[in-house]
């Protein structure tokens, strides 16, 4: 199963959304495929439960539950692409001065840009 991970500011959010637009779609769908599988387990037990309490409930039918797992998984590679690609250009999120950073070419980019006063707090923060 796939829970996605809660952006720790909409800096962050925002700053991975600008390095990769492609990775930011991925995470997405990783997440609608992750919500789609919890649902889908969710009805499978209910389902299950059903099932007993009427006594249709046979063995063979436990395979079912391989389903929400397999989007599961799904979703996981969806999410783990959206960040390689983000990765590819160094993305990193600084906390404390609360500003992301990536490479593009050979020039580092930030969002949000750099205000003049800002400038020693983000180079500081860079080291």
């Amino acid at each position: 199963m796939y829970l996605p991970r809660m952006w720790f500011s909409e800096n962050e959010r925002k700053g991975f959304m600008t390095c990769s637009p492609t990775g930011y779609r991925l995470l997405n769908l990783a997440g609608w495929v992750g919500a789609l599988g919890w649902l889908l387990f969710l009805i499978m037990v209910a389902a299950l439960i059903i099932f007993a309490i009427t006594r249709l409930f046979e063995f063979p039918t436990l395979w079912l539950f391989a389903l929400p797992l397999a989007f599961g998984a799904v979703a996981l590679l969806l999410a783990g692409l959206g960040r390689s690609l983000a990765g590819r250009k160094h993305f990193e999120y600084h906390y404390k001065p609360d500003f992301a950073s990536w490479l593009e070419g050979d020039v580092r980019k930030t969002y949000p840009p750099a205000a003049p006063e800002n400038r020693a707090q983000l180079a500081e923060a860079m080291e």
